[in-house]
């Protein structure tokens, strides 16, 4: 009577640890895969290019990581135009068409693992620019343009950001993203974005 006992205790004490196991492993299950669309405001250096901020739109989709960490992929693209003066005759100027590029990847940290609320990260982008201006011969379509001190380059930093929910399948988020750019070795330069946009869970 005394084994019997004993074996009765130690099965119900084994199962309470199961169920409360696959309890945890189902409540921390790693959030759906999203995919987000919304607006982002870059704000760039004078020695990395003037006229700042560049206003754009963005596309990301986000993957779960395991438990907490959430890998994401980021594209956006932003246009401006600029009046600049002419090279060879500074009394003129004329309107110079920018457009850039962001291309990149973030690992953040979801502490709740829910998808939702306050997070934060790392994350590497490439940017790149395209500049034209309309043709002076003919006054009519675009040529690319070469007044302008941008290069392309490589970004790093660090973002934090915060998301809620609309639905079970859609939320909302907004994120700030602080970077540093490395060009040629010299000093980094500070680059800001700050994004906002809608994400669809699938």
């Amino acid at each position: 009577m005394k084994y019997t006992l004993t074996i009765l205790a130690m099965t119900a004490f084994m199962s309470a640890v199961c169920t409360g196991q696959t309890y945890i492993d189902m409540e921390l299950e790693p959030e759906k895969v999203q995919l987000g669309v919304g607006g982002s405001i870059l704000f760039l250096p004078d020695d990395i290019l003037d006229e700042s901020p560049y206003t754009g739109a963005q596309m990301s989709l986000d993957l779960p990581m395991g438990r907490n960490f959430v890998l994401g992929i980021k594209g956006d693209v932003y246009q401006k135009n600029v009046e600049v003066e002419e090279l060879r005759s500074p009394e003129k100027s004329y309107l110079q068409q920018r457009r850039l590029y962001s291309l990149g990847g973030q690992l953040s940290l979801d502490p709740g693992d829910t998808g939702k609320g306050v997070y934060v990260g790392a994350q590497m982008n490439y940017l790149w620019g395209d500049f034209q201006r309309e043709d002076p011969e003919t006054q009519s379509g675009m040529i690319q343009d070469d007044n302008h001190s941008f290069e392309n380059q490589w970004m790093t930093g660090v973002h934090a950001g915060v998301t809620a929910d609309i639905s079970e399948r859609i939320g909302v988020g907004v994120q700030t993203d602080f970077n540093f750019s490395f060009n040629e070795l010299e000093l980094p330069s500070a680059l800001t974005k700050v994004q906002a946009g809608v994400k669809f869970r699938f």
